[in-house]
């Protein structure tokens, strides 16, 4: 069955000259060629009075799927949250209607209540507006790929790998028989085909047991063409286990101190010490002084992390706002540098697009034990002998684990980085 996509958005950011969100949408055309999904976004607004508002009201009474393409226009739309939201968070409650935030431009997401509540795409400091052009593509492609549902037509199959478009033919087949189809060609990868029970509960953070008492709970039973396999699940059934069991939070320092204690349980008060070394950091160096901000981020299935922002001069646009470093809920810790290059960003964030200050900050960390964000040291480890391709400034993520910052000697020089760090910024124009 087809899933229908409804896409609530700001009329001003589609009719701008950049628009990002034609382009973003783009990306799920695959999927709508292969009738998987049906996308509904009234480019015209059809017409303004009674017969827009019909044609709104009847797409999204058929909403499978929500995107809300979040910005300042989209947060200002009395239109959207009187009517639109209202209707998709009842359909939510209700029906099990799966919304899914994506942050299109930076804004105050994060006060409205309403949104808060759902995890949102690619992440709460990553709107796409501050993108490179590839990377733009990279986060698009994620989206239509592993973030929106899978859905495969559980009656209409091509002949050949639906998951192309080189296909030629088509034949019906049950969902069983394409299920079983899909685990012969693609046993150890996922995003291809079908997911069990058991992947099922890895995936929501809960126990195999309580995914199939939520299943007999909604009067699903295993079919008999699983008998010698794993019970695979439709895409229905993997989205009424999402809305039942993954939830999503706002960070905060109490939380993260259970976290600690979940996953450190002899050795959380060390954690939590450090953590409280490093938040008192962040209130003097950044808070204090206005010139920056703690980030508590969302929590899905314990993947969120919190992060340290400065913003240079105290301001808080986009080419002023630097990503310093952020801790995440199972107690790593991780550089943002990568926020800051061209690696990720439209803007030239000096100087962080600098070879020399790249290597002089990797030197700097390798120097007090932190080789693993990309720098080595000569034999008497005293000068930069290489730095690898896969560093702090060219990947995302580079986490160790907290307690490396144990000894506080350590932990005042790994802050003594970012004091320095902070200065180099503050000497660019």
């Amino acid at each position: 069955m087809t899933q229908n996509v409804f896409v609530s958005y700001a009329r001003e950011d589609a009719s701008s000259e950049n628009n990002l969100i034609d382009e973003f949408l783009k990306h799920g055309k695959p999927r709508v060629r292969r009738g998987e999904i049906s996308i509904f976004k009234d480019t015209e607004r059809i017409d303004f009075g009674e017969q827009w508002r019909k044609r709104i009201d009847e797409e999204l009474e058929k909403t499978d799927i929500a995107i809300l393409m979040i910005s300042v226009n989209f947060l200002n739309s009395d239109f959207i949250f009187e009517h639109e939201l209202k209707v998709l968070l009842e359909k939510y409650k209700n029906d099990r209607v799966r919304i899914l935030p994506v942050l299109l431009g930076t804004c105050d997401w994060e006060y409205e209540k309403e949104i808060e509540q759902f995890q949102i795409f690619p992440d709460a400091n990553e709107p796409l507006a501050s993108m490179n052009e590839n990377l733009f593509a990279e986060r698009a492609l994620e989206f239509f790929k592993t973030v929106l549902p899978a859905n495969y037509n559980e009656k209409l199959v091509v002949e050949e790998d639906p998951l192309t478009e080189n296909f030629t033919s088509y034949k019906v087949i049950s969902f069983e028989e394409n299920a079983l189809e899909r685990w012969k060609l693609y046993k150890d990868t996922i995003s291809h085909r079908f997911y069990t029970v058991e992947e099922a509960a890895d995936f929501n953070k809960v126990k195999p047991e309580d995914i199939y008492s939520f299943l007999k709970s909604k009067g699903y039973s295993k079919p008999k063409a699983f008998a010698k396999t794993p019970w695979f699940l439709t895409a229905e059934q993997f989205l009424e286990l999402q809305s039942e069991f993954l939830r999503t939070s706002k960070l905060n320092e109490k939380e993260m101190g259970e976290l600690f204690k979940k996953y450190h349980p002899n050795t959380y008060f060390e954690y939590q010490s450090i953590f409280k070394t490093l938040i008192a950091w962040g209130n003097k160096n950044l808070i204090n002084k206005k010139l920056g901000t703690i980030y508590w981020g969302q929590n899905t299935a314990d993947l969120g992390s919190v992060g340290w922002i400065y913003w240079k001069e105290g301001k808080k646009t986009s080419k002023d706002k630097y990503f310093l470093f952020r801790v995440g809920a199972k107690g790593e810790i991780s550089p943002s540098f990568w926020w800051n290059t061209q690696n990720y960003s439209n803007e030239d964030k000096q100087p962080f697009n600098s070879f020399n200050f790249q290597s002089s900050v990797l030197e700097k960390f390798a120097k007090i034990g932190f080789s693993e964000f990309g720098g080595e040291l000569t034999q008497n480890n005293e000068n930069l002998a290489s730095v690898a391709k896969d560093n702090a400034f060219t990947k995302r993520d580079h986490f160790v684990d907290l307690a490396k910052l144990s000894d506080k000697n350590t932990l005042h020089s790994f802050l003594e980085i970012f004091d320095e760090i902070i200065e180099e910024i503050n000497l660019t124009h």
